[in-house]
C-alpha cells in the first residue's frame, strides 16, 4: 500500500470510534489460561548427549529409545542448528531449533521400506495421555534445511498422531508425493485418518512457517492455524468433524516413505547415501479447553490477540501494528507498519507523532505519569476518543452496516456508488460536535487522508470505504505487497506513486 494511512486509522479509531472494551490483555494478565501439557522446546545450553537419556541434562522430555534407526542415538540422528535464528515460539522463551535428520541407518526395527526419526514425548503413553483428551492444541514450527532437502518425489510423513493400535494416524501433517494421490508435492498438507486432505500451504524456504494444530477430542474435531516468520497464527481452517478415537502418541520428526511398492514399511526404493533434515522450533502441547492460545510470548498465558472471529473492526485496525501481540503499541511498531503498507520513509518517520499524541490518554488506565517510551496502551484506547464521529460503529466498536449504509447513501445523492471530495466536507460537517476542535481536526484529518489515499476518478468507492472501517484493509494490501508489486496498481489508493516506498 502507499503512504498516510495510520494517521487516518488512528483518527477513525479514536475520532470516529466509541469504545473499545478491554478485549485486549497483555499477556502477564492472564495467567495459566492455557497450561502447556508436554513441552519440547530445547534450552540453550542443551547438549545433543541430553537426547541419549531419559531427562538428560535435567530437562530432556523425550523418550531415548524411540523411535528411530536401531544402532544410532539420539545424538548421532539430531542437529543443533545455532546459526539459525529461532521460530517465533522460541524467541521469547529463550529456546533453541532442533534438526531431525536421517539416513541410510534411519531404520526402526525391521521397517525396511521406511527411513525414520520421530520423537516422542516420555510422559506420553499410548493408552491414557493426557495428550489425548480433551482439548488439545500441538504447536511446531519448520524451516527447511536447504543443505539436506526432501526428495519431494517421495512421500513424507512429518508431525502425526499414532493410535494407540498402531492401525490408524488420527491426523497426519505431511510433505512431498502422496502415494495413491494428485496433491501437489511441494505443500505442507494435513490429512485425517482417512487420508483425506483438510488443508494445506505451500512450502516456502528460507522462513519459518508456523503451525498449530486443534484437537478436540471430547468433539472429534480438527482445527489448523498458520503463520509465517514472526506473524501471529492465524485461523486456517475451521474445526472439522474428524475420527480421533483410539488414544495413542505424538509424533515429531521425519518418516519417509520408499516409492515402487504397495509394501511401504517393508519394501521399496530408497536412495542410497541418504542425508536429509529438518529443523523444528517451538514444539509444545497446550490444553486448549478454555481456548486457543498462541502465546507468543511464552506458554501458559491466553494470547493477547483474539481470533478474528472475536474482533470487532475496530480492534482489527489495530491488530495489525501490535507487532509483537502484546496488547501495547510501541513508537517502532507504528514505524515498521507504515513500512510494510508501503510508506516512505519521511512519512514513516512522521507517523512517529501519532504515539505522542495518543500515549498519554491511554496511559491513564495505568498511571497519571506519562509513559517515557510513548507506548500505545490497546486496550484503554477508547481513553483517547471524542464524539464527532459517524455513529458507524455500535459501543463495542462493531462496524454497524445499515448506519454504515445511511451515512454513505446520504451524502452519496447522485447515486455513483462514491463520495467525492465536496461529500465527504459536507459528512464531516455534519458529525461535528460542540466544544470538540480536537475532533474536528482528527475527524478532518481523517477524511482528508482517506480521499488522498482512496479516490479514483474524483470518488471514494463504497467498498474501499468499508474496508477501512471493517479492518481488512491493511492485512490486504500488505499480502498483495508481499506477493508482487502488484498492489501499485490497485484501484483504491490514488496519489499512491507520490507516497510510496521503491
Amino acid at each position: 500500500m502507499r503512504s498516510a494511512t495510520f494517521l487516518a486509522v488512528f483518527s477513525s479509531l479514536v475520532s470516529a470510534t466509541p469504545y473499545f472494551g478491554n478485549r485486549f490483555h497483555a499477556f502477564g494478565k492472564v495467567s495459566n489460561a492455557c497450561p502447556v501439557v508436554f513441552d519440547g522446546r530445547v534450552p540453550s545450553n542443551a547438549s545433543l548427549t541430553d537426547f541419549d537419556t531419559a531427562n538428560g541434562g535435567g530437562w530432556n522430555p523425550f523418550n531415548p529409545g524411540y523411535v528411530k534407526g536401531n544402532n544410532v542415538s539420539w545424538s548421532e540422528i539430531l542437529e543443533l542448528p545455532r546459526g539459525e535464528k529461532p521460530s517465533r515460539f522460541d524467541s521469547a522463551a529463550g529456546t533453541v531449533p532442533l534438526e531431525v535428520t536421517i539416513s541410510d541407518e534411519s531404520i526402526f526395527m525391521q521397517q525396511y521400506g521406511f527411513r525414520r526419526a520421530g520423537l516422542q514425548w516420555s510422559n506420553d503413553t499410548n493408552e491414557g495421555s493426557p495428550g489425548s483428551e480433551g482439548v488439545k492444541t500441538l504447536h511446531f514450527s519448520i524451516l527447511q534445511d536447504e543443505s539436506r532437502p526432501l526428495n519431494l518425489s517421495h512421500e513424507y510423513l512429518n508431525v502425526w498422531h499414532e493410535s494407540a493400535d498402531y492401525s490408524a494416524n488420527q491426523i497426519q501433517f505431511q510433505a512431498g508425493a502422496l502415494i495413491g494421490q494428485n496433491h501437489s508435492s511441494d505443500t505442507w498438507k494435513l490429512l485425517d485418518r482417512e487420508a483425506k486432505l483438510l488443508w494445506d500451504v505451500p512450502m516456502l524456504k528460507s522462513v519459518w512457517q508456523n503451525f498449530a494444530i486443534t484437537l478436540n477430542f471430547d468433539k472429534n474435531t480438527v482445527q489448523a492455524w498458520y503463520s509465517e516468520g514472526r506473524k501471529p497464527l492465524r485461523v486456517a481452517t475451521q474445526p472439522i468433524a474428524s475420527n480421533l478415537t483410539g488414544d495413542g502418541q505424538y509424533q515429531i520428526g521425519i518418516l519417509k516413505k520408499p516409492t515402487g511398492t504397495s509394501d511401504v514399511a517393508n519394501a521399496g526404493y530408497q536412495e542410497s547415501n541418504l542425508d536429509e533434515g529438518l529443523i523444528y522450533g517451538g514444539v509444545f502441547l497446550e490444553d486448549s479447553k478454555n481456548g486457543f492460545c498462541s502465546t507468543p510470548e511464552k506458554a501458559g498465558h491466553k494470547d493477547s490477540k483474539p481470533t478474528d472471529d472475536k474482533l470487532s473492526s475496530l480492534q482489527k485496525h489495530v491488530q495489525f501494528w501490535d507487532r509483537d501481540n502484546d496488547g501495547i503499541i510501541h513508537p517502532w511498531d507504528v514505524f515498521i507498519g507504515f513500512k510494510e503498507l508501503g510508506f516512505g520513509l519521511f512519512f514513516s518517520l512522521g507517523s512517529l507523532l501519532i504515539p505522542i499524541f495518543f500515549s498519554y490518554p491511554t496511559r491513564l488506565g495505568h498511571s497519571w505519569l506519562p509513559d517515557p517510551m510513548f507506548r500505545i496502551y490497546v486496550n484503554d484506547i477508547h481513553k483517547a476518543k471524542h464524539g464527532s464521529d459517524t455513529g458507524v460503529f455500535d459501543f463495542d466498536g462493531n462496524l454497524n452496516p445499515e448506519r454504515f449504509e445511511h451515512m454513505f447513501d446520504r451524502f452519496d445523492t447522485p447515486g455513483t456508488g462514491g463520495l467525492t471530495s465536496d461529500d465527504l466536507f459536507r459528512l464531516w460537517k455534519k458529525d461535528r460536535c460542540a466544544a470538540d476542535p480536537a475532533g474536528w481536526t482528527f475527524t478532518f484529518m481523517e477524511w482528508w487522508t482517506t480521499y488522498v489515499l482512496l479516490q479514483k476518478d474524483g470518488l471514494v468507492w463504497k467498498d474501499d470505504l468499508r474496508a477501512c472501517y471493517d479492518g481488512t484493509l491493511f492485512w490486504k494490501i500488505k499480502d498483495e505487497r508481499e506477493r508482487s508489486n502488484g498492489c501499485r496498481d490497485r484501484k483504491s489508493f490514488g496519489m499512491r506513486n507520490f507516497f510510496a516506498s521503491s
